[in-house]
């Protein structure tokens, strides 16, 4: 700039289309103010707050943001967020995208900036870089994912840990396991030999009761899963085919689902509980090995299709609306995780693809009445457990797959 600007009226907008320039205002009950800091004319640091309206916006006025001559000046965007004792069990899972607004007009509205030399008054300045504005989602508290040991196992005949799991829960709240979908790549097993069989998961030093936990493998030729946690020798991976259909053999990858039948598997706020992979070898020659790693592919897309939910389409019950299988093991997804309506064959299809976007199922417990889904040998009961259960979007899982 040729001379320097007081930037005296701005606007802050909601806008939650991710990618984008900020000039879609879109009200959010996430965030109950914005504040803006500044340097002025004498380089003090200002701010500014004012409400965000229903509509998603909120013009600051009388700011004095002085912007020197030729030089770069920070501005600092903040939002107040509201609490579930405040707003309710539905701030769960509402999300918001706060910036400048990019799209200004040409009156005296919505920004102004007089040259501090020539007196100009500018309406509609460039403000470039919107896309890049990041988008939050609001819970009441938050699991975090820590990869404690292995991901890559040499194989022994007998019992093998594949992949040891440290899940955390923000001192702001407890959190509720319900589903971890792990990828098992192996490498120079012998087909018809070599079997990955009789699965377990233990939580700390002990294997979770049979009851209470279910371990399948995706068959998806068949559009259906394999029972990893009963099947003995022989009947393992090996029954367990890959996205190619052509059974088990070396450098396959396979998925493995995880998941619970009660309400055991919580971790109560500030605390955090360890859990292991585990299964038996038959057949291992001393040169096989099995890759580990959590299946991430939910990290970057929120689940849309919830039809029973707290009011947020992300956030709701975990079972399918349309049959009592459900979310656990993965026969009927696809009500919920993909295109509802989408039939059986496209859901595996994309759960072997690397796409799917429920590998991790989790709750922050912020209903009124938090309870866990009635189930039972990977069956969810129509109409039970609570409204505040999501998938695995912005958990950070991705940090967890690269070593």
């Amino acid at each position: 700039m040729r001379e320097g600007f007081n930037i005296n009226k701005l606007t802050i907008l909601n806008d939650n289309t991710t990618g984008t320039a900020i000039d879609a205002a879109v009200g959010t009950s996430a965030v109950t103010q914005v504040t803006v800091k500044y340097p002025d004319i004498n380089g003090v640091t200002q701010s500014k707050s004012g409400t965000l309206l229903v509509t998603g916006w909120q013009t600051l006025s009388g700011l004095g943001f002085y912007v020197p001559a030729g030089e770069e000046t920070f501005l600092e965007v903040y939002a107040d967020l509201g609490t579930v004792g405040d707003i309710g069990e539905a701030l769960s899972g509402a999300g918001f995208r706060i910036g400048v607004q990019d799209n200004n007009t040409t009156v005296s509205g919505t920004f102004d900036a007089v040259g501090a030399a020539s007196s100009t008054t500018i309406y509609a300045p460039t403000i470039s870089n919107g896309g890049s504005v990041n988008s939050f989602v609001v819970r009441q508290s938050v699991p975090t994912f820590t990869k404690v040991s292995t991901g890559v196992v040499k194989l022994i005949n007998g019992e093998n840990t594949f992949y040891k799991l440290n899940v955390a829960a923000d001192s702001a709240g407890s959190i509720a396991l319900g589903r971890v979908i792990f990828d098992m790549t192996t490498s120079g097993l012998t087909a018809g030999v070599t079997d990955v069989h009789t699965f377990r998961m233990y939580k700390g030093g002990t294997p979770i009761n049979v009851g209470d936990v279910n371990i399948f493998g995706v068959n998806a030729t068949v559009n259906n899963t394999i029972d990893l946690q009963n099947a003995l020798v022989t009947a393992g991976l090996e029954d367990a085919d890959d996205n190619l259909g052509d059974g088990f053999t070396a450098n396959d990858t396979y998925k493995i689902i995880v998941s619970f039948d009660d309400a055991k598997q919580s971790v109560s706020a500030g605390g955090s509980q360890d859990y292991s992979l585990k299964a038996e070898v038959t057949g291992a020659d001393g040169t096989d090995s099995i890759t580990t790693k959590i299946a991430n592919g939910d990290e970057a897309n929120p689940i849309t299709g919830l039809t029973v939910s707290n009011g947020n389409a992300n956030t709701g019950r975990i079972y399918s609306a349309t049959a009592a299988a459900g979310l656990f093991d993965d026969n009927n997804d696809a009500a919920q995780c993909d295109a509802v309506g989408a039939s059986a064959a496209t859901d595996f299809a994309q759960l072997v693809g690397g796409e799917f976007k429920c590998n991790v199922l989790w709750s922050d417990k912020s209903a009124d009445d938090h309870t866990y889904p009635t189930v039972g040998t990977g069956t969810v009961l129509t109409d039970s457990g609570s409204y505040d259960f999501t998938n695995g979007y912005l958990l950070k899982i991705t940090n967890l797959t690269s070593n």
